[in-house]
Formats: C-alpha cells, structure tokens, sequence
C-alpha cells in the first residue's frame, strides 16, 4: 500500500533536466524527486500545506514551529550549569547558554 503522503503530490514522471522521477506539491506547485523522504520534508516545510493537515499526516510527532521559542545567550559564566522545568530546558556550558521554550511543554500534562 502506498504511504498516504502521495495524496498531496502530482506524480510527473520523467521531466527534462532530471534523472529521477518527479511529483509536484499540490499546494505551492514545486517539484521534488519521487522519493519519500523528499515528500516527508516538502510537506513538513511548505508554507502552504496547514498545520492541520501536518498534524493528521505526522500525528504526534508533528510540532508547529510557531509553538517554539528559542533564543541563544551568550554570559560571562566560568561553571557549566544544567537545569530543566516543564517550560524550559536550559544548557549552559563555559560561556554560551542555550534556552528553548515551548508553549507546547507548558500546556501537556
């Protein structure tokens, strides 16, 4: 049985300038190469594709970019310092820290 993801792509065959087979997005109209893990990340990164139809294809492991922030800080510390809580993981190590937040931790359960 095929992987549902073709469902979202135009299956062109060979197209001139290509050595491999071609499948045009339904949504934004680029093409990818006939392969699965090309259609895997097409259709995680288009712009075009909602993040409901993501979240029904990816299902759990699907997490909105807008739900993450990150940000990156840069203190004069001498001692690597590791913590985590529920809205935050935070590394630091020598003189750079990095901190992700995501508003998708604070809300699980």
């Amino acid at each position: 049985m095929p992987d549902p993801i073709w469902i979202h792509f135009i299956q062109l065959g060979h197209v001139v300038g290509f050595k491999q087979k071609r499948r045009e997005c339904k949504y934004c109209e680029s093409q990818i190469n006939d392969a699965l893990r090309a259609a895997h990340t097409h259709f995680r990164n288009c712009d075009l594709v909602t993040s409901e139809q993501k979240k029904n294809y990816f299902g759990d492991s699907y997490e909105d970019e807008n739900d993450c922030n990150i940000s990156i800080n840069i203190p004069d510390t001498s001692s690597p310092v590791v913590s985590t809580s529920a809205s935050a993981l935070v590394a630091s190590t020598g003189t750079s820290t990095l901190i992700a937040s995501t508003s998708s931790m604070s809300n699980k359960k």
